[in-house]
């Protein structure tokens, strides 16, 4: 008979809510869902994902992406929503209409988890993400069941269907993406120049928040927007309410982006390591 050579190992497990994250693939691991996953970890929270485009890129150069089926992606979903304690669900990229669909047909039911929508448009090296009936799609069916909508300058520019230059330019671009039902929406303004980031946060409700920090050196990191959302999403899922979810989130990915690393030549990869124990 085999022995179990950890049959007297006392099991001290600890239990942990779910961010299901649905989005692309990125082979490179610095993007998308397996950044996603890793997030949703590092802030206490279990990360489990769907992949709802396949893409084929390296971190310097962007070949080609592949929808996957919105069958596979509802039917994947649904798995994980009935094994696991989902807490929040994060989309990042989907590909095309009918993924986009799919996802709103889940975010809709009763019951659902509260949504986090990165609205990815373009990866990084460049890529398209979506076809122009996903954008549309993404604007008219997701975004309005969304707890919190997560734009960078370029996709909130197409989102909210003005041009941005300023911090109060993203309060406008905000206001007009909360036009589209969302209950939330921060504004990520790292594409802006200057030393400080600045990013900007608006909800139903009326509050307003301007987060500015110094900007943090050491070249291009991939990877923190898709972190970002997905920290978010975690901190939902441990019951944070959105503001503080938001807070907690972006310190958590300063100190991702301060423990990035080089992987080969391309760009720096996120230090995402886990908490001592759930919600540290």
């Amino acid at each position: 008979m085999e022995s179990n050579h950890f049959a007297h190992v006392k099991s001290n497990f600890s239990r942990r809510s779910t961010v299901l994250a649905i989005g692309g693939f990125d082979p490179s691991g610095g993007a998308g869902v397996i950044v996603d996953t890793a997030a949703a970890r590092a802030v206490g929270a279990h990360g489990a994902g769907v992949v709802a485009v396949t893409t084929i890129q390296s971190g310097r150069a962007f070949v080609s992406s592949t929808p996957s089926g919105s069958a596979d992606v509802a039917a994947a979903a649904d798995a994980v929503l009935a094994a696991h304690d989902v807490r929040a669900i994060k989309t990042g990229a989907l590909g095309d209409a009918s993924n986009v669909v799919a996802v709103a047909r889940l975010a809709g039911r009763r019951g659902c988890p509260p949504l986090v929508v990165d609205p990815v448009l373009a990866s990084t090296t460049g890529g398209a993400l979506f076809d122009a009936s996903g954008g549309v799609a993404l604007r008219e069916a997701l975004v309005p069941l969304a707890a919190i909508v997560t734009p960078n300058i370029p996709e909130a520019v197409t989102l909210g269907s003005g041009g941005i230059s300023c911090v109060d330019d993203m309060l406008r671009a905000a206001e007009r993406i909360l036009d589209l039902g969302c209950r939330a929406v921060l504004v990520k303004g790292g594409h802006l120049d200057g030393a400080e980031v600045v990013d900007v946060f608006a909800d139903r409700t009326g509050r307003r928040h301007v987060f500015r920090e110094a900007r943090i050196g050491g070249g291009e990191v991939r990877g923190t927007g898709c972190a970002l959302a997905s920290m978010i999403a975690g901190h939902l899922a441990l019951g944070r309410e959105i503001e503080d979810a938001v807070g907690l989130a972006r310190s958590a990915l300063r100190r991702a982006i301060a423990a990035s690393y080089a992987v080969g030549d391309g760009t720096r990869a996120l230090g995402l390591g886990g908490p001592s124990s759930p919600g540290a």
